[in-house]
C-alpha cells in the first residue's frame, strides 16, 4: 500500500524490516517514500509532513510529475499486439 499511496501523492515513511522492492528503491530515490528505521526520526518526519502543508503539496507536485513520465500500458499492449498480428 505504500508504493500506491506515495504514487497517489500521500507522504509514506518505509519501516519494512527487508529491502526494498526495486520500485520501492525507486520511490525512494525520487523522494516519494522516506525509508527510516530510527524512531525519532519518523517522528520528526511525522511532524514536517502534519505541520507543512507545502511539503505535502511538493509531494502530491512529485507524483503528478512522475506519473505523467509513465507511458500507458494498456496502449503499449495494443501497440504491441497490432505489430505481431
Amino acid at each position: 500500500m505504500s508504493l500506491e499511496a506515495a504514487l497517489m501523492g500521500i507522504p509514506v515513511i518505509s519501516i519494512f524490516p527487508s529491502n526494498p522492492t526495486m520500485i520501492e528503491a525507486y520511490l525512494i530515490k525520487k523522494k516519494l517514500i522516506y525509508r527510516c528505521f530510527d524512531k525519532d526520526k519518523i517522528i520528526q518526519y511525522t511532524q514536517k509532513i502534519m505541520r507543512n502543508n507545502k511539503y505535502r503539496e511538493l509531494q502530491n507536485k512529485r507524483a503528478k510529475k512522475l506519473l505523467k513520465s509513465f507511458s500507458d500500458p494498456i496502449r503499449e499492449i495494443v501497440d504491441f499486439l497490432e505489430r505481431q498480428f
